[in-house]
């Protein structure tokens, strides 16, 4: 969870599933949304929730700009690091250069030689 008080951040998590919850029930197809409610999911701790939701989110749609990097950021927490590096396949600079910079990048996909080396290219 967040840096600061584990419950306040799992109520915001939860309040953010809520949210989305509530804005597919207009939108069910919602890759943006998919994606976030994916990432809350992943803070979580809800791990087979979380990749439901990613899996959902790409079989659904382009998987570009917020969508990627929430994807990416949802499968970080989850470990799973091989479709990270999947979705970072010919991502933009900018979009690195955000993850690596990012305080919300997970510390074991910070550390990951392969994520080290892909900022040193970019």
């Amino acid at each position: 969870l967040a840096v600061g008080r584990p419950a306040d951040a799992a109520d915001a998590f939860r309040n953010g599933v809520r949210h989305i919850e509530d804005q597919l029930k207009d939108r069910p197809n919602d890759v943006e949304q998919i994606a976030w409610r994916a990432y809350y999911f992943a803070r979580l701790g809800e791990r087979d929730q979380a990749r439901a939701q990613a899996v959902e989110a790409e079989r659904l749609g382009s998987i570009q700009g917020n969508v990627r990097k929430r994807l990416v950021l949802a499968y970080g927490w989850i470990q799973d690091f091989t479709a990270v590096f999947r979705l970072l396949e010919g991502a933009p600079r900018d979009l690195i250069v955000e993850l690596g910079n990012g305080k919300d990048l997970p510390p074991d996909l910070r550390r990951d030689p392969r994520f080290v080396q892909l900022q040193k290219s970019h």
